[in-house]
């Protein structure tokens, strides 16, 4: 089978390391894949979902510009933080020194066509491809397939019932001198309730995560932050809404997500 591979030609002015070898944990060429998961439906096991953390050890940015797998007919990027570059070509950024999470709330993997019957358990080979690591290796475990219903459980999101209102966001931004960024996070009938944390969830009640290009900065408990200083050029900030039980806020299967791009 010809292998789909996607985003190779992201331009980054990156140094091209050793390729890596990861199952479950493991750390080679300055790259950490823990975790790796795969989330289908028992409806529709053809298309499935895949979640992981990834850990830049190295003191060199990193970015995944692609996977490849002989399961699936096509590997693609899904999610409001998913990069791109003034090609279009899209990309997820793996600090130096820290970790992203793919995830349903900001970006992850999406399988399309795979080609035989998924099992709970089974393995599922796939090639991750990044700028500066190169080639790594993983098998991404297949939880067990669940009705469509349950979906946006087992990938980490919530979906407000009928009688309770669906969140929305609005952000602003103003310049705060020396490259720094004043957000305001406009999210209306919604308490930001950091004692809540870890608790079950309250209706309209939770957090909020923010990113910039695409990398998690933190929580927030408050309608604005100041960014520190940013390089010149544009950047991307988006914000999620999650539950106190670290659910996303959802709708119709997709996180609920604000972004602004700045530019110095």
């Amino acid at each position: 089978m010809t292998l789909r591979i996607l985003g190779v030609g992201l331009a980054a002015a990156l140094v091209i390391g050793a390729a890596a070898f990861f199952l479950f944990r493991g750390t080679s060429g300055g790259v950490l894949v823990e975790s790796p998961r795969l989330v289908a439906t028992d409806t529709q096991p053809g298309d499935a979902m895949v979640f992981m953390t990834l850990t830049n050890t190295s003191h060199t940015p990193d970015i995944l510009i692609g996977a490849v797998s002989d399961y699936a007919g096509n590997c693609g990027f899904h999610g409001p933080t998913v990069g791109r570059d003034s090609k279009g070509e899209e990309f997820v950024v793996v600090p130096s020194g820290g970790s992203t999470a793919l995830s349903a709330e900001t970006a992850h993997l999406e399988l399309l066509g795979i080609d035989e019957p998924l099992r709970e358990g089974q393995l599922i080979p796939m090639t991750l491809i990044f700028q500066n690591a190169g080639e790594v290796a993983i098998k991404a475990r297949v939880e067990a397939l669940v009705p469509r219903s349950e979906l946006t459980l087992r990938a980490g999101l919530y979906e407000p019932s009928a009688d309770e209102p669906v969140p929305a966001i609005t952000l602003t931004a103003q310049p705060e001198g020396e490259g720094r960024w004043r957000i305001a996070v406009d999210i209306g009938d919604f308490d930001l309730e950091k004692s809540a944390v870890d608790s079950a969830h309250v209706p309209n009640q939770g957090h909020a995560h923010y990113y910039i290009d695409n990398v998690k900065i933190g929580r927030l408990f408050a309608p604005e932050f100041v960014t520190d200083p940013l390089p010149p050029g544009p950047h991307q900030i988006a914000v999620t809404l999650n539950t106190n039980d670290h659910r996303a806020y959802a709708k119709d299967g997709r996180p609920i997500t604000a972004t602004i791009t700045v530019e110095n």
